[in-house]
């Protein structure tokens, strides 16, 4: 993982209002201060080896309902039948499945040295939840076993205006460089001019995000891992990186991260044990319950659908 794949990876972090909007390897390349072609190639690299499959463009919890769940378990074979499973419920986004590495502040259940996969799902409400969790496991894991992490309902009130909603009901899990700014507004019959602002306002407030989907069996030159970071009362991108600047090796190795209504979701990568340590003890300066896991890889749905509020 060299500088400028890291920093490809990083451009489709949400910091605020430095996001990059629709970052290609030009605006990353004036970022940088080196030139397109270098980063062009790195690019190039990323998504022709299948490591990076597509970025697509992921509703906040806002819109989406997205309730967190995790179970662990003994041994890793377990989620090979959760990943067969995954690809029927419409409702479920992502599945991360990782080794625990280490543990702070969290429920017993989630313990060093087991297995443990985290489940994202969407159109969730506390009266559809509990039938939608039964969907997914099937029998597979009993419900005493499943830790909820966090449910935020739907903004069914929701006071945007007419063109921002259109907009995030159309490209909520589009692939961001498969379509242009004039496919979107011939589409809705708006300006180009429009389209652009109320589409940097929305990836501003952290309404769509970019969601890269990885294929984590592609081989690299350095392992992956993620942390969780609970309770932290950290609320923004550029907010955390404040509190990576006071940790050397984490703010060098940290490649994506994205916040749900309770937690902080970090991924970084290291080449040895001992780096995997320095990062873990750089993140426990932040105050925050916190799992860090090794062995990480995530499973995107591509049946998703996301059921439109408005």
């Amino acid at each position: 993982m060299n500088k400028i794949m890291r920093e490809i990876l990083r451009s489709w972090n949400t910091y605020g209002e430095t996001t990059l909007i629709r970052p290609t390897p030009y605006k990353i390349s004036k970022f940088l201060n080196v030139t397109s072609s270098m980063v062009y190639k790195e690019w190039k690299t990323l998504f022709s080896t299948g490591f990076i499959k597509k970025v697509i463009l992921r509703p906040s919890d806002r819109f989406a309902g997205r309730a967190y769940v995790f179970f662990s378990h003994e041994v890793n074979n377990t989620p090979k039948e959760i990943i067969n499973v995954l690809k029927k419920p419409y409702f479920v986004e992502n599945i991360n499945i990782c080794h625990i590495y280490s543990t702070a502040g969290i429920p017993e259940q989630i313990n060093k040295n087991r297995w443990m996969s985290h489940i994202e799902i969407i159109n969730s409400s506390s009266k559809t939840l509990n039938k939608q969790i039964e969907l997914v496991f099937n029998g597979i894991i009993k419900n005493d076993d499943v830790i909820m992490l966090g449910n935020t309902e739907r903004d069914s009130t929701c006071n945007e205006d007419n063109i921002t909603k259109q907009l995030i009901s159309s490209l909520a899990y589009k692939d961001i460089y498969a379509f242009t700014l004039n496919d979107i507004a011939d589409s809705l019959k708006i300006s180009t001019r429009t389209v652009s602002r109320k589409l940097e306002k929305i990836i501003f407030n952290g309404d769509l995000t970019y969601f890269p989907v990885l294929n984590q069996s592609v081989p690299t030159n350095n392992n992956i891992f993620t942390c969780y970071l609970f309770n932290s009362k950290i609320s923004s991108g550029n907010e955390l990186l404040k509190k990576f600047s006071n940790m050397p090796l984490v703010y060098e190795r940290y490649l994506l991260f994205y916040f749900t209504n309770n937690y902080i979701n970090i991924i970084l990568y290291y080449n040895t044990t001992e780096e995997l340590e320095t990062c873990i003890n750089e993140l426990m300066t932040i105050s925050a319950s916190i799992i860090t896991t090794s062995n990480f890889k995530r499973y995107f749905n591509d049946d998703v659908i996301f059921e439109r509020i408005f």
